[in-house]
């Protein structure tokens, strides 16, 4: 009950005639509802009550209408149990996206760097490809897969110097790793002149790049997807 609630005169007179017509028998739930408002705001006095059988007619038809009321307050009930039932459901549904998109966010980052890694690989062979004259086919696939990652990379959300994390630029033959790709180039110099030597790991270190890279692609179009779906599905449950 709120607060403040007063109860109201009654000024209304009651309508027995009302009353002597209702069919208790057969009894029409339309016409009860109807009736409330005279049932309730009607003045019964005793002077009003002469006929102790429209008396007890009333009794009942009353009885009636609280038993409506008392019905209605157990709908309500029952609604408002099923409605913070699903107000957890959608609660926790919530919590379990928003540790998805957490996840697949950890996910991406680990992704970007070894895509960075791969394609600073790349384009160091694509550089010694060049430098030795290698079969013009094997530059070419070298290039198109360089592109290809730099493709990758141009779809996320670009990531300043202090959260993304410095790539090593790493030797195609000893898997040796240097700050720069100046020193890369260097030490390529310095320790794999020999040509024959160049091309067999060249192509093995082509290969092998190439598989890393179309399996960071497969992954990474993998998170996207999850990525998409959990912000549709956060949408959703924002406007739920």
């Amino acid at each position: 009950m709120r607060p403040g609630f007063d109860f109201e005169r009654r000024m209304l007179d009651m309508d027995w005639h009302l009353v002597e017509a209702f069919n208790m028998n057969d009894i029409d739930t339309a016409l009860l509802q109807e009736m409330v408002p005279t049932l309730t705001y009607a003045l019964v006095t005793e002077t009003a009550c002469t006929s102790p059988r429209l008396s007890c007619k009333l009794i009942r038809i009353l009885q009636l209408v609280v038993e409506t009321f008392i019905e209605c307050r157990k709908g309500d009930a029952y609604d408002a149990h099923v409605l913070q039932e699903d107000l957890i459901a959608v609660s926790n549904e919530r919590d379990s996206f928003r540790l998805r998109l957490k996840e697949a966010k950890t996910d991406v980052k680990a992704l970007k760097a070894q895509l960075a890694r791969c394609t600073t690989l790349l384009k160091s062979c694509s550089q010694v490809l060049h430098a030795q004259g290698c079969s013009p086919h094997t530059i070419a696939a070298v290039e198109s897969m360089l592109a290809t990652s730099d493709s990758m990379m141009s779809t996320f959300t670009p990531t300043t110097d202090a959260t993304m994390p410095k790539v090593a630029h790493l030797c195609a033959f000893c898997g040796k790793a240097f700050g720069t790709q100046d020193y890369l180039l260097k030490h390529i110099d310095r320790r794999h002149a020999s040509t024959s030597e160049h091309e067999v790991h060249m192509k093995k270190a082509t290969a092998d790049s190439a598989d890393t890279l179309q399996a960071l692609q497969n992954e990474l179009a993998i998170e996207r997807a999850v990525a998409n779906e959990l912000k549709l599905a956060r949408s959703d449950l924002q406007w739920r």
